[in-house]
């Protein structure tokens, strides 16, 4: 079989149609992924917002508990199991996928965490930060996304900042 010009000319033209027809598949796909993300935090949004009663009744009793040792506050970390585990995990993976993708931490117990550290020594002082101690560096930052999300001020840093935008809005 001997392909002729022509033959060869058909050959380009459909591959030529091929890629527009990929081209077009892939513009659809990235479509449906921008339509696909908006969907679900819409959905995300909604479904936040209905907790702000729990979280608002959270962040009280935490106040009343907490009152009297306002110069102790326990770390961020455990702060933040005061906001539903769905918000806390939002912002995890948001703000630093690669070290939370290996790790899945629980909020409510990070006693058994400051013990090790603790038992480590002066050994850990000297070594690099470890991932866990990367992770943990996060949780101020979720904590006061939170706060502000929720209109559930709890840190002076939370309280100052919040302050001044009221203030100074541009």
């Amino acid at each position: 079989m001997r392909f002729g010009e022509e033959d060869f000319s058909r050959i380009v033209k459909k591959h030529e149609e091929l890629v527009q027809t990929l081209i077009g598949y892939e513009q659809t796909i990235a479509n449906l992924s921008d339509y696909m993300l908006e969907a679900t935090s819409d959905w995300l949004g909604q479904e936040f917002h209905s907790m702000k009663d729990l979280v608002q009744q959270n962040v009280e009793n935490f106040k009343t508990e907490n009152i009297s040792s306002i110069s102790a506050l326990p770390s961020a970390e455990k702060t933040c199991a005061m906001f539903p585990r769905a918000m806390v995990r939002l912002f995890e993976q948001w703000l630093s996928p690669a070290v939370t993708a290996d790790v899945n931490v629980d909020v409510t117990n990070s006693e058994t965490n400051q013990e090790d550290e603790s038992q480590a020594g002066s050994k850990a002082a000297n070594q690099a930060p470890t991932l866990n101690t990367t992770k943990n560096c996060i949780y101020p930052f979720i904590q006061l996304l939170l706060e502000f999300a929720n209109n559930s001020l709890i840190s002076g840093v939370a309280h100052v900042v919040y302050t001044q935008i009221l203030r100074d809005p541009t």
